[in-house]
């Protein structure tokens, strides 16, 4: 604490942030708050500009990680991990050129990681299973990055792109069905989210969003014919999923996650 205490007053002094947020362990809770309580007692005005994110544990299946014993899982490895679990789906996809396997199987697996420790609130610890957060089926950054995909793919079907399809003008009110209309009110309320996550300092509010909003599209794709003979409906709903690409993809950056076109 007497090396927190004079260390804080400096970053303040040379970076003059609005905020510092130390992204510690939710085992150093009280420290923080003494610290800050310090600062606090000594009427120092940085004392209300401190701020502990505080994030939980992760266990693994066999139990909770302890490097006295040596079941602590190094992220290299976890990749690697992963990296053939991603593979091993891709392929039973079918989509994908072998050469071209590897290179998305490493995106999926990133996904697949930040996603899943980013989807539950930071404060608690969670259960790491590597199955599930690389499949693509369920609450998992995979099953976000295909849904990307397969926007793209369905443009790509329509001989569009994401930039034509927005440039189209349309007639709104041909997108009258009730799944077309859930869709677009869920991408209205992209703004608040991203505001209320960074104002709340809670990731997870972003991730709970993007995999409804996935969700909402697929619904609406499997009741919805986006490519079909009436040229207008059909550019009015390549439109609504272009705009659906954006968000989705927006909303995977901001978790740092890529979006793959092809999977």
């Amino acid at each position: 604490m007497t090396n927190d205490l004079p260390f804080t007053e400096y970053k303040f002094e040379k970076f003059k942030p609005d905020l510092i947020i130390w992204c510690v362990g939710s085992e150093q809770n009280l420290y923080f708050k003494q610290l800050f309580k310090v600062f606090e007692k000594l009427g120092h005005p940085l004392a209300q500009r401190c701020v502990h994110f505080s994030y939980g544990m992760v266990n693994l299946p066999s139990g909770k990680m302890k490097s006295r014993e040596g079941n602590v899982i190094d992220a290299d490895d976890l990749i690697d991990e992963l990296k053939v679990l991603a593979e091993k789906e891709t392929r039973e996809k079918k989509k994908v050129k072998e050469k071209e396997v590897k290179k998305i199987a490493r995106l999926i697996a990133l996904g697949a990681i930040k996603f899943y420790l980013s989807k539950s609130e930071a404060a608690k610890d969670i259960l790491f299973e590597s199955d599930k957060a690389v499949s693509f089926d369920g609450e998992t950054g995979p099953y976000i990055q295909y849904s990307y995909t397969r926007i793209i793919s369905i443009l790509k079907k329509g001989k569009s792109s994401v930039k034509k399809a927005l440039s189209k003008k349309i007639d709104y009110n041909l997108l009258g069905d009730k799944k077309e209309f859930a869709l677009a009110k869920e991408l209205s309320i992209y703004p608040e989210i991203i505001k209320k996550a960074a104002k709340e300092l809670k990731p997870h509010i972003v991730s709970n969003y993007i995999y409804q909003l996935a969700q909402t599209f697929n619904d609406f794709y499997h009741t919805c014919q986006c490519v079909g003979s009436d040229k207008k409906l059909t550019d009015a709903r390549l439109k609504l999923i272009a705009a659906t690409s954006i968000v989705l993809k927006d909303g995977l950056k901001v978790l740092g996650i890529e979006a793959p076109e092809n999977m």
